[in-house]
């Protein structure tokens, strides 16, 4: 296939190739760190050259932002700007680093459908750097492995690979849950094989599908929850409902990106304020519910809580929505919830998108009140 038929491949301008060898030469003198925005629009304005103009110019994915650049369009200085895999490849310095991502790739897949699974739990499949290097100083029969803020930077920004929540430390040794999202990859040889798996998963957004009006609405099952909350906990309410205005928005209909940006801040206030009131359990941007997932498992039967678990896991990913326009580095993360949700990450009707968050709100909220219920 001639790679000019994918947008993602199609030559650069001169100034978005100035744009990727500036960010190439910055990653490889900075020990596989991308330069932070301060720095690359400083070096195109020393050629007359807008930072902003050029960076948006790159092509994505239709309704989704992946393309040349790990960038969410934040001007902030100390912003990262960074290249995917098919920025690599658009840079000579960094393209020979892309057969190191194809073996990644094939070595993930191979471990997940060799992933053991039980009958009654789910056993999350997490795979580190260094069994990845003890992998190619085998396989590859090499006497230097690679390093491993490399081998992070090759996965960090393919969020369509579906690698779950990690971490890495200051070396870049990291960590990555393999999840089966990752499988239609297996055997990619070129870049234009990894594109046109791309533009077949995500080319065309996720259709959000005709959903009946919940007899419940959304502040209804709130009020519902902290009713069963005070049965179960002595009194003691979950919500406190500070702002009337703010719990009132999310019964008001969306018409427009700025009012489907501010349902969903509504909503992750609302359930971040009531977390920071439990005492137990650890919270984090990552998992801003950890509170209230521990005090509800220690609450529920056995069998209710993998329910309880996937329920608070909905709940966060609508939290996280909201943080993608609020953070920069939520971006990846948000790419993810919003597929998990069922909504596109950018959505061209925000009143639907915002029906489809709300139903998968109120569902979560009742199966947490129904298994609380049971044993208030």
């Amino acid at each position: 296939m001639d790679e000019t038929h994918h947008s993602l491949l199609a030559p650069l301008t001169s100034e978005q190739q100035r744009a990727v060898d500036l960010i190439a030469g910055a990653f490889k003198a900075e020990d596989y760190q991308w330069p932070v925005y301060d720095h690359v629009e400083a070096e195109l304005g020393k050629h007359d050259l807008d930072a902003i103009e050029v960076l948006q110019s790159f092509p994505t994915l239709a309704g989704w932002n992946y393309g040349a650049l790990a960038w969410q369009r934040n001007e902030s200085p100390e912003a990262e700007v960074g290249l995917t895999v098919v920025g690599m490849w658009h840079s000579a310095t960094l393209r020979g680093y892309l057969p190191v991502f194809f073996r990644l790739v094939d070595f993930l897949v191979a471990l997940r459908k060799q992933r053991p699974t039980q009958r009654r739990a789910v056993v999350t499949l997490t795979v580190t750097s260094d069994e990845f290097r003890e992998y190619w100083l085998s396989a590859r029969q090499r006497l230097r492995p690679l390093s491993p803020r490399l081998t992070l930077q090759l996965t960090k920004h393919e969020y369509l690979l579906g690698l779950g929540s990690g971490g890495s430390d200051e070396s870049g040794n990291w960590s990555t849950a393999v999840t089966r999202r990752i499988v239609p990859f297996e055997g990619m040889g070129s870049i234009e094989d990894y594109v046109a798996i791309l533009e077949r998963l995500v080319d065309r957004p996720p259709t959000i599908e005709p959903i009946l009006d919940s007899p419940l609405s959304l502040a209804a099952s709130l009020d519902f929850l902290n009713a069963v909350w005070r049965l179960a906990h002595g009194g003691d309410r979950f919500f406190d409902f500070t702002s009337a205005e703010r719990t009132t928005r999310l019964a008001w209909p969306v018409a427009n990106a700025d009012e489907y940006a501010a349902h969903l801040s509504a909503f992750a206030d609302i359930f971040r304020e009531a977390d920071k009131r439990l005492t137990k359990g650890n919270r984090s941007h990552i998992h801003p519910l950890g509170r209230m997932k521990t005090d509800l498992l220690g609450r529920v039967d056995k069998g209710a809580a993998t329910r309880v678990a996937d329920a608070i896991q909905t709940l966060e990913a609508i939290i996280t929505l909201r943080d993608a326009g609020q953070h920069a580095d939520a971006g990846d993360r948000a790419v993810r919830a919003a597929e998990q949700l069922g909504v596109p990450y950018q959505p061209n009707d925000c009143g639907t998108a915002w029906q489809r968050v709300s139903t998968e709100a109120i569902n979560a909220i009742n199966a947490i009140r129904e298994e609380l219920n049971g044993v208030a």
